[in-house]
């Protein structure tokens, strides 16, 4: 079970909660935030709006077991994006959080009425896990260009492959004191047997 600030509780339970998105690109060092400013949560970071950060897509809920990725698009008119894309992005880490404002009419926690809780343990973790996939989507219509990054969802493993080749040098790789595939590619040969009274 997830455990929430008191904080988020009394904006949780409140009929106009007002909340926002932080995204880290840990690996990429970037933080961004769908606010329309800047802020410095108390981790220290500062997550800048001028980012490009337009969306956050969760999956969607369904009954079936798939492999529903986490979607987090961005303008990207500039191709800022390609170079961290080429270096190689796949399995750096990606976090999202829910933060709050202070819609209620009284301090909370210091936090005057419609200031933003910066304290980052008043945020929900919506999101924990790495990088999948990332791609552009190009619309000539308008001229925009969105760079759409995917973590991976809970069920990501369900489609990988391993190879194992059963062989002595792919044991050695993994324990070279290992002997149960030494005489695997061995070919057959004669066998005599001893049998009857000695």
């Amino acid at each position: 079970m997830r455990n929430l600030s008191s904080a988020v509780n009394t904006m949780l339970s409140l009929y106009n909660t007002k909340s926002f998105f932080l995204v880290e690109l840990s690996g990429l060092s970037r933080y961004h935030t769908t606010l329309p400013f800047d802020i410095t949560m108390s981790n220290g970071r500062t997550y800048t709006s001028d980012g490009g950060l337009i969306g956050v897509d969760p999956p969607r809920l369904s009954s079936v077991v798939d492999r529903e990725a986490y979607k987090i698009s961005f303008v990207d008119t500039n191709y800022e994006f390609r170079n961290y894309f080429n270096s190689g992005v796949v399995g750096a880490p990606l976090k999202v959080y829910l933060g709050f404002f202070n819609t209620s009419e009284e301090t909370i926690n210091s936090i005057e009425p419609d200031e933003i809780f910066n304290n980052i343990n008043d945020t929900i973790t919506v999101y924990e896990g790495v990088i999948d996939n990332h791609s552009y989507e190009i619309d000539f219509s308008n001229s925009s260009i969105i760079c759409v990054i995917e973590g991976s969802s809970p069920m990501a493993h369900l489609d990988l492959v391993k190879t194992f080749s059963t062989s002595r040098d792919q044991m050695d790789q993994y324990n070279t004191s290992d002997t149960s595939l030494d005489f695997t590619y061995q070919g057959s040969g004669e066998i005599a047997l001893k049998w009857g009274k000695i």
